[in-house]
């Protein structure tokens, strides 16, 4: 359903190149991928190749980061001016399993801890790499937002491994982390203090924010993860208030694109 939306929307010039499908990461648990050859002339497979690894986790990259950030079409099919696809190949997973098209079989099947994930990752590329080998050649780069921080570090950590027993061919050059919630109490901890030191709130709003993330680090030291959750969630809602709606993505931006979602959406 994915690609038949992109195919037949009434984009200018005709659709990119693009391979997907599933693979079998488990048994019982499918996961799903895309892949955009780069929109430009000449050999696709000399452009380097970036997998884009969404947070959440539990948000679709497939979906979100394709349609709604970096991908080649907009939500409505129409090219994207700024896409990825104008320098490199692009390719979208849905992960963990349970993603959007991803899927399993059962709830048991889910993954439960970050070795999982990236488990299931290192399985998915070794599989699409055996069976796409022009991708085997291409500059491999993992980049990735939010909660894929996590993710892109554990991956690329069992990948090299992968690549070094000779399970997996690739030309693997690194990652690149964006805005990655890899450490979250010492973002949130520091919140007050940097929005205090750029001028968006007075002491009185810093000792707000300070009042506000030290209940969500006590949380996080007594090992109660819903109540620490909740507890960064109201932070969050604290610096919204004190800080005059900052733009939780770049302090400097006048207007914030994702003012209509929940920041914690994606754990940023």
């Amino acid at each position: 359903a994915l690609v038949c939306l992109v195919a037949a929307t009434g984009c200018g010039g005709a659709p990119l190149e693009e391979e997907f499908g599933y693979v079998d990461v488990r048994p019982g648990a499918h996961m799903f991928w895309v892949m955009y050859h780069v929109n430009q002339s000449g050999d696709y497979t000399t452009y380097p190749l970036i997998m884009w690894l969404q947070g959440g986790p539990g948000s679709s990259g497939v979906g979100y980061g394709n349609f709604d950030e970096m991908g080649p079409y907009d939500i409505s099919g129409k090219p994207r001016e700024y896409a990825w696809t104008k320098s490199a190949n692009l390719m979208f997973v849905d992960n963990p399993v349970g993603t959007g098209y991803s899927y399993v079989d059962s709830l048991a099947n889910l993954t439960t801890n970050n070795d999982q994930i990236a488990t299931d990752l290192v399985a998915l590329v070794k599989e699409v790499f055996t069976s796409h080998s022009d991708m085997q050649k291409m500059p491999f780069f993992v980049f990735c937002e939010s909660y894929g921080g996590k993710m892109a570090v554990d991956f690329a950590i069992a990948f090299e491994k992968a690549i070094k027993n000779g399970e997996v061919v690739s030309d693997f050059r690194g990652v690149a982390l964006g805005d990655s919630w890899i450490s979250p109490m010492d973002y949130v901890n520091t919140w007050g203090t940097f929005l205090y030191q750029m001028g968006f709130v007075n002491r009185a709003g810093q000792a707000e924010i300070d009042a506000s993330a030290a209940l969500a680090q006590a949380a996080v030291d007594s090992e109660k993860w819903v109540q620490a959750t909740d507890q960064w969630g109201a932070t969050e809602s604290v610096v919204d208030v004190v800080a005059h709606g900052v733009n939780f993505y770049n302090v400097l931006a006048v207007e914030d694109i994702y003012k209509t979602q929940s920041h914690s959406s994606d754990h940023n």
